[in-house]
């Protein structure tokens, strides 16, 4: 029986096999959380991309990890919709990416997204965007968000 929770640090000379369900259709990791020490190097992303891929997690997914600068996250490539998306050390994060998450709630920790690209994400939501999320929180330090929506309505 593998527990409800599980934490991975990632090493690129290390891919942890538990982190996916069997072909047996038995009871798989319901939360993943990946922890990087230190920051990735390029063999790094690739056992990101690796264990992301095929992980089966369906209740929460914390990503606390610093990749490259190269690295894109594809929420596409998740194998099922998370209810619960963690980031934190989220300088890595787009709002692109962000804005193509499929998850109920997205909590977002240390973003780095430029307030202008967080100012179109509202415009486009108060244009009739509807985001794959129904809840999204993004800890930004310099924003005003009553300015960002002033300024949407006004134009």
């Amino acid at each position: 029986m593998f527990p409800k929770k599980l934490k991975i640090k990632v090493a690129p000379y290390l891919c942890p096999a538990v982190y996916c369900g069997n072909r047996r259709d038995t009871n798989c990791v319901k939360s993943l959380k990946l922890v990087g020490e230190s920051e990735n190097t390029p063999e790094d992303d690739e056992v990101l991309y690796h264990i992301l891929s095929r992980q089966e997690a369906k209740c929460e997914l914390t990503l606390d990890m610093k990749p490259t600068s190269k690295f894109l996250f594809r929420g596409d490539l998740l194998r099922y919709s998370i209810n619960q998306l963690i980031v934190r050390n989220s300088d890595w994060l787009t709002c692109g990416e962000f804005s193509r998450f499929d998850s109920f709630a997205i909590w977002v920790f240390n973003s780095k997204i430029h307030p202008f690209n967080i100012e179109c994400l509202i415009k486009r939501w108060y244009s009739g965007w509807t985001p794959k999320w129904t809840l999204a929180m993004i800890e930004l330090i310099f924003i005003n968000i009553d300015d960002c929506i002033n300024r949407v309505r006004e134009r």
